[in-house]
C-alpha cells in the first residue's frame, strides 16, 4: 500500500514522518503530516492501524502549531509490522481531503506476507515447548489430583510420583525457554538473538513475560509446598489455588489472551486445562497404579464408578470451554472446513469422540451384571469379590486404547495452539461488476477477502466479454462501518488488467472500492463496488 491520493486538488499532502513507503528501525514516537496549506482535522479520523487491524495510534491526535499539518502520537514499542495512516480534513477551501501513507517498522511498509512464513528453528522449539507444558499439566497435576482423592492408596506409588516430578520439571522447562525465546522470535534474530538476549526488556514489560514469570513463581511455591510444608491440612488446597494460577498463565498466552471478553476466554480456557489434566491424569493413573493386578471387588469397582463419573464431568467442562473457544475462533462457519485452523479442530473433534467411545465400552464392561458364581478374597482389603478375570482385562485394553487416542489429542492441540484462528484466516476470493457506461463493466476480483494484504484485480470489458480500453483507473477503498475515509490503491497495468500494488486491508467489515476512469480525453465514468472483508 502506498501512494498520497487526495480527494480532490486542494489541500495536499507535502511529507510525513515517516515517510510514505519507508521503514523504520525502531518504533516512531508519533507521525507528523504536513500539508501544503491550513487545515482543519476532522476529529477522530486521524488513525494508525497494523496490518492485522489494530489500533496504533494513542488517540489525541491534534493539528501543530502552524496549522499546516497533524501531530498523531503513537503507542510506546510498537512491534514489527506494517502500519497505514489515515486522515480526514477540511481543506482552507472548505473542501474535504481524505488520504492514506503506509511505513513498516522493521520491516519495508511493501513486506506483508500474504502466506505464512516457514518456522525457524525457535519456532518449531518454542511450540515443542509448548507441548511438554501441556504433557506437564497432565502429569504435575492431573495425576496428584486423582491419587488424593479416589486412589489413595496409590498416591505413594513411586512410579506415579515420578511421574508427577517429570511434569513439573517439564512445565517448569517450558516455561524458561518459552521465556527465552519470545525475544528473538519477535526480532528474527535466531539463536544469536537468544545468546543476546535480545528483546529480553520488552519481554519482562509484556503481558505474557509476566505471565511467564509468575508460571515460574508459582512452579516453584509449588515446589517448596511438596517438599518442605507436606502434609499440612491445608497444604492440598494452597497447592490446587496455584496451580489453578499456573493454568491462567498457559491461558495468557494462547488464543485466550486476544480478542474480545478476555476474562471469559481466559476462564474458558483454565477450565479447559483443568479437565484435560483430571480427564488424561486420571486414565495414567488407572493403566499405572491401579489395573495392574486389578481385583475387582466392591470397593474397587465402586472407586471406578466414581471415577466414571469424575471422567463424565470432565469431557463436559472439556466439551463445553471447547465449544465457546471455537465460537471466539471459528467465524464465519464456513471457516471451520476451509482454513487449517478449522482443519485441525475438526481432527481434534473426532480423536475426542473416538476416546469417548472407548470409554463408554469400558463403563459398559463395569456396569456389566455380576455373575455371583464364584468369589474370592481381596489381597489388600480382605473383602470377598466376584472373580471376574475377564472384567480388568477388558477395562484395560478400553483404557489403553483411550490413553492413546488422548495423546493424540494433546499433540493435535500443541499444533492448534500454532496455527492463527480461523476468524483470521479465513477470507474467498470473490468477484464483483460495477457498471460502466451503458454497454461496459468493470470485473474486480478480489483474493483473499480476508483483512490484510489483498490483491484486487480489474479487468474492463464489453458486456459481450470482449476487452475495452481504458486510458487509466484510479482507486480507492473506504469503509463507513469502521470509519475509514480514503485509502489509497496504487494499481500498474499489465496488459488490459489493473492490479493493485501491496494493497492492506487492515480491517473487517463492508468495504467499498470507489473507481474514476476515463475511457478517453473526453468521457470518463465513476463507479464503486462493495464486498465483504473478514
Amino acid at each position: 500500500m502506498g501512494g498520497i491520493q487526495s480527494a480532490s486538488a486542494h489541500a495536499v499532502l507535502v511529507s510525513s514522518t515517516p515517510a510514505d513507503g519507508s521503514r523504520v528501525d525502531s518504533s516512531p514516537k508519533q507521525v507528523v503530516l504536513t500539508f501544503d496549506e491550513n487545515i482543519q482535522l476532522v476529529p477522530g479520523t486521524a488513525r494508525v492501524l497494523s496490518s492485522t487491524g489494530t489500533r496504533a495510534d494513542a488517540g489525541g491526535a491534534h493539528l501543530t502549531a502552524a496549522g499546516t499539518g497533524i501531530t498523531i502520537p503513537l503507542h510506546p514499542n510498537l512491534p514489527r509490522g506494517s502500519y497505514t495512516v489515515t486522515w480526514r480534513v477540511v481543506s482552507a477551501d472548505t473542501h474535504i481531503v481524505a488520504g492514506s501513507i503506509a511505513f513498516g517498522v522493521r520491516q519495508p511498509a511493501s513486506e506483508q506476507a500474504r502466506a505464512a512464513a516457514p518456522p525457524s528453528s525457535p519456532d518449531v522449539v518454542a511450540q515443542t515447548a509448548q507441548g511438554f507444558a501441556y504433557a506437564g499439566v497432565i502429569l504435575c497435576f492431573g495425576i496428584p489430583a486423582l491419587t488424593l482423592t479416589l486412589w489413595r492408596r496409590r498416591r505413594h506409588a513411586q512410579t506415579l510420583r515420578t511421574l508427577t516430578r517429570v511434569g513439573w520439571l517439564a512445565l517448569l522447562t517450558a516455561t524458561v525457554v518459552d521465556f527465552a525465546l519470545q525475544g528473538p522470535r519477535a526480532a528474527a534474530a535466531g539463536w544469536a538473538g537468544v545468546l543476546r538476549l535480545t528483546d529480553a526488556g520488552q519481554t519482562v514489560a509484556s503481558v505474557y513475560g509476566v505471565a511467564l514469570i509468575c508460571r515460574a513463581a508459582l512452579l516453584v511455591a509449588i515446589a517448596l509446598l511438596a517438599t518442605v510444608v507436606r502434609r499440612r491440612r491445608w497444604t492440598p488446597i494452597v497447592a490446587a489455588v496455584l496451580a489453578v494460577g499456573v493454568l491462567i498463565t498457559i491461558g495468557v498466552g494462547g488464543h485466550a489472551g486476544t480478542g474480545g471478553d478476555v476474562v471469559v476466554a481466559l476462564l474458558a480456557a483454565t477450565v479447559h486445562l483443568a479437565a484435560m489434566a483430571v480427564w488424561i491424569g486420571g486414565l495414567l493413573v488407572l493403566l499405572i497404579g491401579v489395573l495392574p493386578g486389578f481385583i475387582a471387588d466392591t470397593e474397587n469397582l465402586a472407586r471406578l464408578r466414581r471415577w466414571s463419573q469424575v471422567a463424565f464431568i470432565s469431557v463436559v467442562a472439556l466439551i463445553l470451554s471447547g465449544e465457546y473457544q471455537a465460537w471466539r475462533q471459528i467465524q464465519p462457519l464456513p471457516s471451520l472446513w476451509s482454513t487449517p485452523y478449522g482443519i485441525t479442530l475438526l481432527v481434534k473433534l473426532a480423536l475426542v469422540a473416538a476416546a469417548l467411545v472407548f470409554a463408554l465400552l469400558a463403563q459398559r464392561a463395569l456396569h456389566a451384571r455380576v455373575q455371583p458364581a464364584s468369589r474370592e478374597t481381596h489381597p489388600e482389603t480382605g473383602s470377598e469379590a466376584p472373580a471376574q478375570p475377564g472384567l480388568a482385562r477388558r477395562i484395560r485394553r478400553s483404557v489403553v486404547a483411550e490413553a492413546v487416542i488422548v495423546t493424540a489429542v494433546v499433540v493435535v492441540t500443541t499444533v492448534l495452539t500454532a496455527l492463527p484462528p480461523a476468524s483470521g484466516t479465513y477470507g474467498p476470493p470473490t468477484s464483483r461488476t460495477a457498471a460502466l457506461g451503458s454497454d461496459s463493466r468493470l470485473v474486480v476480483d478480489v483474493d483473499p477477502t480476508q483483512r490484510g494484504p489483498q490483491q484486487i484485480t480489474i479487468t474492463p470489458e464489453r458486456d459481450d466479454g470482449t476487452p475495452e480500453h481504458v486510458q487509466s483507473i484510479a482507486a480507492t477503498l473506504s469503509s463507513e462501518q469502521n470509519g475509514v475515509s480514503a485509502i489509497a490503491v496504487r494499481l500498474r497495468r499489465d496488459g488490459n488488467l489493473w492490479r493493485s500494488v501491496n494493497t492492506v486491508v487492515p480491517l473487517a467489515g463492508t468495504w467499498t472500492i470507489t473507481f474514476d476512469v476515463s475511457v478517453d480525453q473526453a468521457s470518463g465514468y465513476a463507479t464503486q463496488v462493495a464486498y465483504q472483508v473478514w
